[in-house]
């Protein structure tokens, strides 16, 4: 995910690729960078000298003026630069994060000895332009601009409680959870799904549990929230309706085996 609104097609294929050049520039430059733990209270363009950071570990928003304009999640690979901070950017997570970190310096004496390296690098400095340019074009044409939460469990952790007050809505972003009713497992949510849908729409209490089975990010939402992403990214109600008509063929799959 790059950002809560709709995006082109061109957007999701570039920050593939992104993804992919950033593991490869990680690999070559291993002993240029090191590892760090962050805390949510980091915001890294003032903690952190010049350079780049990979993600290992975490999602990060990108703000500007308080305005979002992307997120960075595991995987991605961000320039660190002070002017950042002197423009009114901000890069927050909201919650505890692993990156690596390559220095400026460090990093230009192993390009100067791996050019190989320093042409990778380039080609993601060009796509990340590139990225940054269309998402650019992507929010000139929008007024509303959501900044939605996101958490993290750990396996084991109760995502949602059966019988709780249904206040929000869910959209597993990366990982796996595991659906309980009393104790008995019934299904499972992975990664894009959207859940806990129903007893919101109902306003009523929550009719299972559900549990991380992995390491989950979850993206949060309140009613206001949700109309307002459903406002800007009309794919969020055709993805409701796949999971509705899902959950609908399942109820009547069980029914029609226990009538048998």
């Amino acid at each position: 995910m790059v950002a809560y609104v709709e995006v082109p097609p061109e957007v999701t294929r570039i920050d593939e690729m992104l993804k992919s050049l950033a593991t490869g520039i990680v690999h070559q430059c291993a002993e240029s960078g090191r590892t760090q733990q962050c805390d949510n209270t980091t915001d890294l363009f003032t903690s952190l000298p010049e350079g780049w950071v990979f993600i290992r570990k975490g999602v990060f928003k990108y703000y500007f003026n308080k305005r979002l304009i992307r997120l960075y999640s595991s995987g991605d690979l961000l320039p660190i630069a002070a002017i950042a901070v002197e423009s009114g950017c901000s890069c927050i997570s909201e919650f505890g994060s692993e990156i690596t970190l390559f220095e400026t310096e460090p990093l230009s004496i192993h390009f100067r000895k791996h050019p190989e390296a320093a042409e990778l690098f380039l080609r993601y400095q060009t796509l990340h332009t590139t990225m940054m340019h269309l998402l650019c074009a992507v929010f000139m044409t929008e007024d509303l601009h959501p900044d939605l939460s996101i958490r993290s469990y750990h396996p084991g952790e109760v995502i949602i409680a059966q019988g709780e007050p249904a206040r929000e809505i869910y959209q597993m972003i990366q990982g796996t959870a595991i659906v309980t009713v009393k104790d008995t497992e019934v299904g499972t949510i992975d990664n894009g799904e959207i859940f806990g849908e129903i007893s919101f729409f109902t306003e009523s209490t929550r009719s299972a549990t559900v549990k991380a089975k992995t390491e989950c990010l979850v993206q949060v939402m309140g009613k206001e929230e949700f109309i307002t992403l459903v406002k800007i990214k009309p794919s969020v109600n055709l993805a409701i309706s796949k999971t509705l008509s899902q959950r609908i063929v399942e109820s009547n799959r069980k029914i029609t085996d226990s009538n048998k």
